[in-house]
């Protein structure tokens, strides 16, 4: 009876000193850290969590996960500058939710040893650009026509909804006005793209979660949301790509400038295979292989993600 109170009594000032931390204006991981000694079979994780241009990120919700569940074991909001800091047990794969407004859900997992020594460990984590769920197209003055740079965007998105069938669309017409001919364009021409007319939501008063994506409308060139290659994630299994290369070592990314997106696997047997574009059908691949064989990837050859992952 003594040793269950005094595990209790243990697990009890564990939870006092995790849980009393303050809100995140007030939070400094940092020096919380020092007051933190963690038993032997523990460690504290800790780091800053950041965007792709060195930007902290303060007050994103941070929750530890158990992967095998996929269960919210703790959550904390990162202080404001940008750190989160938890404490976990080592011998054990951990995962790490990050949730931010306007961007999807980011997971990080990792495991730590059961023979780490140090009693911290760090982990900063980078958030990808194409976390982003928020856009905005620019469409000419006076007229239903998208300026270029958001009709590449447009495209963009389009690849992204195939490629991702669970998330839904809002569009969200300016301010000043409901022109009901921009957002019949923008929804026009994702359809011609392949993506189902039931996947659009109408109604304004659905809150926006974390499998919709929002279409917002403007007339101003500055408001256009400026994402690099939505399509560079990593594409589905059942997409199809074009192997271009494959080698023992590591090839510079820069040797492929002349195509765009490329990815880059690492295959079982050793060999770095090195993709182009990121396609819906076969058919799609098809119509660009040729093109690609003329740019000198003569032994250039169409396959499934899924193939290209099981070398």
């Amino acid at each position: 009876m003594y040793q269950v109170k005094r595990v209790k009594s243990i697990l009890l000032m564990i939870m006092l000193v995790l849980c009393s931390l303050p809100q995140a204006d007030a939070q400094d991981y940092q020096e919380q850290m020092k007051l933190i000694r963690p038993r032997p079979e523990n460690v504290l994780i800790f780091g800053i969590i950041s965007l792709p241009d060195n930007s902290v990120v303060a007050g994103a919700t941070v929750n530890l996960i158990n992967p095998f569940r996929f269960q919210i074991v703790e959550t904390i909001p990162s202080d404001q500058k940008g750190w989160y800091l938890l404490y976990v047990r080592k011998d054990r794969t951990h995962g790490l939710l990050i949730e931010l407004p306007g961007m999807f859900p980011y997971y990080y997992e990792f495991k730590i040893p059961g023979d780490y020594e140090e009693p911290q460990l760090e982990q900063p984590i980078t958030l990808p650009e194409s976390l982003t769920r928020i856009f905005t197209l620019v469409f000419k003055s006076d007229v239903v026509e998208l300026e270029p740079k958001s009709l590449e965007l447009l495209n963009e998105l389009g690849q992204l909804l195939l490629l991702e069938p669970d998330l839904k669309i809002r569009i969200i017409p300016e301010k000043n006005t409901s022109d009901p001919r921009k957002v019949g364009h923008i929804t026009e021409q994702l359809v011609s793209m392949g993506v189902a007319f039931t996947r659009f939501i109408s109604s304004p008063t659905t809150q926006t979660s974390e499998t919709t994506i929002e279409i917002r409308i403007s007339s101003n060139p500055d408001d256009l949301t400026d994402v690099s290659r939505l399509s560079d994630r990593e594409p589905a299994n059942n997409s199809w790509t074009i192997q271009i290369s494959a080698s023992k070592s590591k090839i510079p990314m820069g040797r492929f400038k002349d195509l765009d997106p490329i990815f880059e696997f690492k295959g079982k047997d050793g060999y770095y295979r090195y993709t182009y574009g990121n396609f819906t059908s076969e058919d799609a691949a098809k119509k660009k292989l040729q093109g690609v064989k003329r740019m000198g990837y003569q032994q250039a050859f169409i396959k499934t993600v899924g193939e290209i992952k099981k070398l």
